[in-house]
C-alpha cells in the first residue's frame, strides 16, 4: 500500500513539474523508481528517481525528471552519489526505459569530498509487479553509467532491486 502511495506521488510529483514547465502538458511515457540495489560484485546502493515526458505549451515535447543515486562504502566500494536535476532525454520501449542527463558525481579523492560535473545514461528494466514473489520472478533492474564533463573520470553501477520498485509506463496511442 505505501509502495503504490509513493508511486503514485512520484508520478503526480513529475506530472506536476511538467505541467509548471510546459501548461497542460499530458505524460505521455516515464520512469520511476525508490529501490535499494545489490550488485553481482556486492556493491550496495540507494536510488530515487522520476523522469517523464510530455507536451508543453506550443505542443512542443518536453521531458524532466530528476535522479539521486548513492553507493554505500564497504569492503568493495567507495561511497559514490550522483545527482542529476535536468534530464533531457527518455526512451520507453516496453518494460525498459532509458534516460540521459547533465549530472554531478559526489566522492572521496585524496580525503576531500569532490563535486564532478558530467552527464549520465540511466538504464532501467521493470519486471515486476509491486510486491510480486515467487522463485521465477526476475527482478527489476538498474543501471547508471557517468562520465565526467573534463578528463576521463567514468563510474557505473547495475543492481537488482532488492527492495521497493522500478517503475515504467507508456501511454497508449
Amino acid at each position: 500500500m505505501l509502495k503504490n502511495t509513493l508511486t503514485a506521488l512520484l508520478i503526480g510529483t513529475t506530472m506536476f513539474a511538467l505541467a509548471q514547465a510546459g501548461g497542460d502538458s499530458a505524460l505521455l511515457a516515464g520512469t520511476s523508481g525508490k529501490a535499494g540495489l545489490g550488485s553481482q560484485d556486492r556493491r550496495e546502493a540507494n536510488v530515487d528517481f522520476h523522469v517523464g515526458t510530455g507536451y508543453g505549451k506550443e505542443r512542443e515535447l518536453i521531458t524532466r525528471g530528476r535522479l539521486n543515486f548513492e553507493q554505500r562504502g564497504g569492503q568493495n566500494a567507495r561511497p559514490v552519489a550522483i545527482h542529476a536535476e535536468r534530464i533531457a532525454q527518455l526512451q520507453v520501449e516496453g518494460n525498459k526505459a532509458k534516460f540521459a542527463g547533465r549530472a554531478v558525481l559526489v566522492t572521496m579523492v585524496d580525503g576531500q569530498r569532490k563535486h564532478i560535473p558530467g552527464t549520465i545514461e540511466v538504464h532501467v528494466v521493470d519486471n515486476k509487479r509491486p510486491n510480486q514473489q515467487g522463485s521465477d520472478v526476475r527482478p527489476d533492474v538498474f543501471a547508471v553509467k557517468f562520465k565526467a564533463a573534463e578528463g576521463d573520470l567514468t563510474f557505473g553501477y547495475e543492481g537488482a532491486a532488492r527492495r521497493g520498485d522500478l517503475k515504467v509506463w507508456k501511454k497508449p496511442s
